[in-house]
């Protein structure tokens, strides 16, 4: 048995359950001695088979279970559970498990186990002492609000990836310069930044959807992560929504008649200053104003982003930061 890593505590535990799993249906387990020439250390053998050992506090794991066990019942329920244990004190088990239960990190690992072999089902349930209410953040109840009525007016819900690279949110929307939080050891090159807008993700997923019937109407709620002008290496994240309406007939007056419904459902005011944004179309782009607070975006795709992204119909689209309540 060969198992091959970068971690030698990963791939030491990984062949201890393989061995361990092929010895119970009739294996023989053998061992070998390994030499690491970039290590002054002896010659380590393997697999290890050694047990792990841990103690258990008798009255820690009667208040997590809320029970009254006394030290020997719990060690008749360890054997049970496949663990050899003996009482060292009043108030404490040492407990040995045996080389394949990696699993058991803790003293509330050794509980669960503990807790499955008395039959956790008899254990008599206690309400906790203090009652809470749990419910939505209003964040959240803002969100759905506005997915709902996204969905009323005919477009259908994306969930992308936060990680993207500077391809798909700089060079295909036609940007040339954007500051972006970009990861410090990314492990792939299509996920080396975190998104600072939605819009790109929306249509790296249209660019894939080219053989579903039109019109397409879709949109995203999620977050994005910006870098603060007034320091280096300081980043925050803020909720943005973004649509887009993609057909033979999409224009500006769909997506504004889109925008207006959305924001009128929450009681946000706005109002749309003409404005010229790399990625949409002079003359049909507007700047989303509620007060003195920009919003974002809506307009028409420029033609050469939509050739950027394999698309070949007239696109509309808005993003905005969704406005804090309140506004």
């Amino acid at each position: 048995m060969e198992v091959t890593g970068t971690n030698v505590d990963t791939v030491g535990n990984t062949l201890k359950v393989v061995v361990a799993a092929l010895a119970e249906r009739g294996g023989k387990i053998y061992s070998c001695t390994q030499t690491y020439t970039s290590k002054s250390s002896k010659p380590v053998p393997t697999p290890d088979l050694k047990s792990s050992f841990k103690e258990l506090s008798v009255n820690y794991a009667n208040k997590l279970l809320g029970s009254t066990f006394k030290p020997a019942e719990m060690i008749r329920a360890f054997v049970r559970a496949g663990h050899l244990a003996r009482q060292v004190s009043k108030n404490i088990l040492r407990v040995e498990s045996l080389c394949y239960r990696i699993d058991i990190m803790h003293q509330v690992d050794l509980v669960e186990d503990l807790a499955i072999a008395l039959d956790i089902n008899k254990l008599d349930p206690e309400w906790p002492k203090i009652w809470t209410l749990g419910g939505l953040a209003p964040e959240t109840d803002r969100h759905e609000t506005l997915a709902e009525v996204m969905i009323g007016l005919g477009y259908q819900e994306l969930l992308t990836y936060s990680l993207t690279s500077s391809e798909v949110f700089v060079d295909k929307m036609g940007i040339e310069r954007e500051n972006y939080a970009e990861l410090l050891n990314p492990k792939m090159s299509t996920h080396t930044t975190v998104r600072s807008w939605l819009l790109p993700s929306v249509l790296n997923l249209l660019k894939d959807n080219t053989h579903v019937d039109y019109p397409q109407r879709v949109f995203e709620i999620g977050p994005c992560v910006t870098v603060k002008k007034d320091g280096e290496g300081l980043t925050e994240t803020r909720h943005k929504i973004a649509a887009v309406a993609i057909h033979t007939g999409a224009g500006f007056t769909e997506i504004r008649s889109c925008l207006d419904t959305l924001l009128g459902s929450i009681g946000v005011k706005l109002e749309v200053v003409p404005t010229t944004h790399p990625s949409f179309l002079d003359g049909r782009t507007g700047e989303v104003m509620s007060g003195q607070k920009r919003l974002g975006v809506v307009g028409e795709l420029h033609p050469k982003v939509i050739r950027a992204w394999g698309l070949s119909l007239p696109v509309a689209a808005f993003e905005l930061e969704i406005p804090p309540l309140g506004v």
